[in-house]
């Protein structure tokens, strides 16, 4: 108990301290597209009630109580340690390849994320939304750059509404746009709560908010805001001890599982369950050897480059289905996967999933309700590899070229 709260109060000094200082760690690098967009100062919200100030308070004590323990205070957290020296299993994952259909109008970038619903595959690249069907044949695209009506400038969020057949696009253009579903025609728009990162759809008609920069309201700052439909305010998560470290940019994504909603940052090795009421810690990452940066490290490094040359943890991505966690990190140069089974909380290591494996150069791009993990590769490097252990790929790579749109990869773990 002595020990909790010596740790407790070791956290908030910590945090004290970053608060007096001049400015925080800025964000020193572009990791990634989608932080080219993330506003840079904090957006005013409407001021909740005296009522809500005190919860907010109670909140944010029962967490760091919680973090203190490892656990939350009803005992929900959970570590999740991925064990490098597991060894290799015998047994390999199941694998479906879609190479996406290649044409002049539907031509792909880098993916940033996919979305699978209704036997459809909603593709997220840089400039476009694109829609293929499960054997990789384009469909259809979704809204179109621009300014005006149903169009977007950058898509750097998208949620899908099962409930109301709609798709729900961020184009950093703050608002909202909505198509259908099945048609992929523009509906309308929706207010948001000025600029933000990016956004989810609760289970119960809220929205949770997340923005880099932050939500200013009372002179605070907060960074996860949780709003009804008419966007006033429910709640609000204030700066913590994880959310300060910046030192790269990271993909921040909310993600649901059962109809439950969970929030990530690349560079916090807390999991975060969202819902209607707040935010609480669900899941810690423990990557072993490689720990997350101290707060302090971009105070005596001049290039956030230089993390990603250390054994720290440089950036992680965080997927997950009922049964297994699948995360993608960064150290030291590397590629490093993650693969967590939750029933029996082992590390699952396969070798095509190893520094040498074929999935090296592969990215993570969502989770599918029938325990499938998506992952993209790029025909190009694919073509590099002189050894392709899986005979299905390998018989496709005989089809393709360098220039054609990336594969999509449905994995299934044992």
């Amino acid at each position: 108990m002595i020990r909790n709260l010596l740790h407790i109060l070791e956290h908030v000094r910590n945090i004290i301290d970053r608060v007096h200082r001049e400015a925080l760690v800025p964000p020193l690098y572009s990791f990634l597209y989608l932080g080219l967009t993330r506003p840079n100062k904090a957006v005013s919200l409407p001021k909740p009630s005296s009522d809500g100030k005190i919860y907010i308070l109670i909140i944010v004590l029962c967490l760091f109580a919680g973090c203190a323990d490892k656990t939350t205070n009803d005992g929900t957290l959970q570590e999740i340690f991925f064990d490098e020296e597991a060894e290799l299993r015998n047994d390999a994952p199941s694998y479906e390849f879609i190479p996406l259909e290649t044409g002049e109008e539907n031509l792909l970038g880098d993916i940033a994320f996919t979305i699978v619903v209704n036997n459809k595959i909603i593709v997220v690249d840089r400039y476009s939304i694109q829609v293929y069907d499960m054997h990789g044949k384009f469909i259809s695209r979704v809204g179109s750059r621009g300014q005006g009506p149903g169009e977007y400038l950058i898509p750097q969020d998208v949620w899908v509404d099962k409930a109301a057949q709609t798709i729900l696009i961020h184009g950093a253009n703050y608002k909202l746009s909505v198509y259908d579903l099945n048609t992929y025609q523009y509906l309308f728009s929706k207010s948001t709560p000025g600029s933000f990162t990016s956004f989810s759809l609760l289970s119960d008609g809220s929205y949770a908010w997340y923005c880099s920069a932050g939500f200013k309201n009372d002179d605070s700052i907060y960074q996860i805001s949780i709003t009804d439909s008419l966007q006033r305010v429910k709640y609000s998560y204030p700066r913590d001890y994880y959310f300060e470290v910046d030192f790269l940019f990271a993909l921040e994504r909310f993600q649901t599982l059962s109809d439950k909603t969970y929030f990530y940052k690349g560079q916090n090795p807390i999991v975060y369950e969202i819902t209607s009421e707040g935010a609480k810690p669900a899941y810690k990452m423990n990557f072993g050897n490689h720990s997350f940066p101290p707060l302090d490290f971009a105070d005596s490094h001049s290039s956030a480059t230089a993390l990603l040359q250390t054994s720290y943890i440089g950036i992680y991505q965080f997927f997950q289905n009922d049964s297994f966690i699948l995360s993608r990190y960064l150290w030291n140069g590397n590629r490093c996967y993650g693969i967590y089974n939750k029933k029996t909380r082992q590390t699952h290591r396969y070798a095509d999933f190893q520094e040498d494996g074929i999935f090296k150069y592969a990215s993570i791009e969502g989770a599918t309700e029938d325990g499938h993990f998506v992952l993209s590769l790029q025909p190009d490097r694919l073509l590099e590899q002189k050894t392709i252990r899986i005979a299905e790929l390998r018989e496709l790579m005989e089809t393709v070229s360098e220039d054609d749109n990336p594969i999509i990869c449905l994995v299934k773990f044992n």
